[in-house]
């Protein structure tokens, strides 16, 4: 009896107007469409194996992952261009600032008097002499050995001592001295250039390199004994103004 239940209950169904539920396929296919719209299928699960890299992942897309960005090795300090070439080396000591030119009126051993004009146009190396003999005479020996070198610069020779016209006049005589040596026996100039001695013993072995204006520029300090030898003034006087011929 229970095999026509599914046909009396078929029977029932129409009678009463409704609509029979699909009967499911003994081989287990679909049933007839029931008017109910089938759900949409899931897509298939990808399974494939690639990385996708996200922003802050570090994997690079084109490398399989592998970020092959380049890190720059330190190079060490790199050379400081503001760094301004060394400037030239003198025997000298530098004045900054220089030192003007001052007011002065002086007598050489030939009796003409001279005063600022008379150290323009031209360097000049001014070197202040205690006395004529001594240590003193190796220094006015040395600028008269070397006169032809600075003629050729264009550089002019002045000493200046406290010494007499006279007495500057016999020591050039007797020792052939060619360049002007002034008296300063008011000490006008040693004042002005500070090379007055401190226990009165006239002026201290100084020299000065003055431009062509008469601004002392370059100062040596001592003479020939005490480094401030005239072949080192010649040196600074050839870097400044050209070699000597």
């Amino acid at each position: 009896m229970t095999r026509w239940l599914p046909g009396l209950s078929l029977l029932v169904a129409v009678a009463c107007g409704g609509t029979p539920s699909p009967k499911a396929s003994d081989d287990g296919s679909d049933p007839v469409d029931s008017g109910m719209a089938a759900p949409t299928p899931l897509p298939p699960a990808d399974d494939s194996t690639d990385d996708v890299a996200s922003p802050d992942s570090g994997l690079d897309d084109d490398t399989g992952g592998v970020d092959d960005t380049a890190v720059p090795e330190d190079s060490g300090t790199p050379p400081d261009d503001t760094d301004e070439p060394a400037g030239p080396s003198y025997f000298g000591e530098a004045l900054d600032p220089s030192l003007p030119l001052p007011d002065f009126e002086v007598v050489d051993q030939h009796g003409v008097a001279h005063g600022p004009d008379s150290l323009l146009g031209a360097p000049t190396v001014m070197w202040f002499f205690r006395d004529t003999a001594g240590s003193c005479t190796n220094d006015a020996c040395g600028y008269r050995d070397l006169q032809a070198d600075f003629d050729a610069l264009g550089v002019r020779i002045v000493a200046v001592g406290p010494t007499s016209v006279d007495n500057n006049a016999a020591w050039a005589e007797s020792l052939d001295y060619q360049y002007l040596i002034w008296s300063d026996a008011d000490a006008v100039l040693a004042a002005a250039y500070g090379t007055e001695s401190d226990h009165d013993q006239g002026n201290l072995r100084h020299a000065f390199l003055l431009d062509a204006s008469g601004q002392a520029f370059l100062w040596y300090e001592g003479a020939v004994s005490l480094g401030a030898d005239p072949r080192q003034v010649l040196s600074d006087c050839e870097a400044l103004f050209g070699a000597a011929e």
